[in-house]
């Protein structure tokens, strides 16, 4: 249960400490007081302000990557800002990691060299500046089903500009069930089996411009090795607290 009267934690960076690490460490703090929905993939948030989405930022690219190598995925996130202000702004940039991640990257670029994130981010009026998120994880399996879930930034007021997402797959056995179960598009479908240098590749994407995603993104599937008990019919089930609950049946003619 949460305090009645909760405070934010402070942003502070020990001397000798990894900027990076330290962004992280602050992410997960604030994560585990506002909720992990509450940030999803990145933003910025000014200095001395609360840790929620801002409208004097503008997100003008948004591009999403996933690599996934059988329970493995890589993830590389690109995002842009816009000063919408006539003033300098300070700020911080906010990102909550899975909780399966083995390790991570936090970059920024500057006049076209990209190098380790800041502390604090100076972005001049009517400006940009693009930061990048690089993370591996492992994908948890439920009941033989392999589960990964994308956050996607939510509950902004102004729409994104451009956003992308692509994924990858590359498992060495052939897939039963493949399916993304994404509120605001499609992804695999459709999909088959298909050898690609001795493995079964798959691939998906969806681009779109003014783009205000309202839900995460969940890729499902589950590889058979040769000579296993294919299965029929999965059941899977998802229910989370104070919404609607569903299921989805993967039927394997």
């Amino acid at each position: 249960p949460k305090p009645r009267n909760p405070v934010p934690p402070k942003l502070f960076m020990p001397a000798g400490y990894s900027k990076t690490i330290v962004v992280f460490v602050f992410c997960a703090a604030v994560a585990a007081f506002c909720g992990q929905s509450a940030f999803a993939q990145g933003m910025l948030v000014p200095a001395g302000f609360p840790p929620q989405a801002d409208s004097r930022f503008t997100v003008c690219i948004e591009d999403i990557g996933v690599r996934i190598e059988n329970n493995c995925a890589s993830v590389n996130v690109t995002q842009v800002f816009r000063n919408d202000t006539g003033n300098q702004l300070a700020a911080a940039y906010i990102f909550t990691l899975p909780e399966n991640t083995i390790s991570s990257g936090y970059y920024v670029w500057e006049d076209g060299v990209k190098s380790s994130g800041a502390h604090l981010l100076t972005v001049p009026a009517f400006c940009t500046k693009r930061v990048e998120v690089e993370y591996q994880m492992l994908i948890p399996v439920y009941d033989g089903l392999y589960r990964f879930n994308l956050p996607l930034l939510r509950d902004i007021s102004v729409p994104i500009e451009e956003f992308s997402v692509s994924v990858s797959i590359s498992s060495s056995y052939p897939l039963q069930s493949l399916y993304s179960e994404c509120r605001d598009f499609q992804l695999f479908k459709p999909w088959q089996n298909s050898l690609k240098d001795g493995r079964y590749a798959f691939a998906g994407y969806f681009s779109a411009s003014d783009f205000t995603p309202t839900g995460d993104c969940n890729i499902l599937f589950k590889a058979v090795p040769f000579g296993s008990d294919n299965g029929q019919i999965q059941l899977f089930t998802h229910k989370v607290q104070g919404e609607d609950g569903y299921f989805a049946v993967f039927l394997n003619p």
